[in-house]
């Protein structure tokens, strides 16, 4: 037992400034301040854009899930159509089995816009938009810009958890 004392007595002085150490070490710091979170509803990349060529279209079709608060723009003299909208939305209160998921921000789901053409009606739809469960992944403050003389036609889309374009083929119109 005291050859045992002896190598604690020993070993006390090593064991003393090891606790110092790791004491010092875990003392509070200055705290500097937080990095500010982003949110989750505010893309960080900003407005998805899109142009196409208005050579003989008289008529476009807009359609989005949020297609009747579109801003529309008629521009005198302008030979192009553009359609824009904010990324928004996300996976709030989805909570998966597996630990190490991370919502994917609405900037990153692939937002966007698809066209097809019917004659002199153009077909514009937002792609990857959907809403399911706890699922919302949309773009809002939709804008669109056609040439004046340009007719816009705003349609409401369900938003499934599907996200495909709805391309169809205008209504009798």
């Amino acid at each position: 037992m005291s050859r045992r004392r002896a190598i604690l007595r020993g070993l006390a002085p090593c064991l003393a400034a090891s606790l110092a150490s790791i004491a010092y070490a875990q003392a509070p710091a200055k705290r500097l301040p937080a990095a500010p979170v982003p949110s989750k509803s505010l893309p960080v990349s900003g407005r998805v854009v899109r142009t196409f060529e208005a050579t003989g279209i008289k008529r476009v079709i807009l359609r989005a899930g949020d297609a009747e608060r579109a801003e529309v723009k008629s521009v005198p003299g302008g030979r192009s159509i553009t359609v824009s909208g904010m990324p928004q939305g996300g996976a709030v209160g989805y909570h998966p089995a597996d630990p190490s998921w991370r919502e994917t921000p609405a900037s990153s789901w692939g937002l966007g816009f698809k066209t097809r053409s019917f004659g002199p009606t153009l077909v514009v739809s937002t792609e990857n938009e959907i809403r399911y469960i706890h699922h919302d992944y949309r773009l809002g403050s939709l804008a669109i810009s056609v040439p004046q003389g340009v007719e816009v036609i705003k349609e409401n889309r369900e938003l499934t958890g599907e996200g495909a374009p709805d391309l169809a083929p205008p209504a009798g119109r």
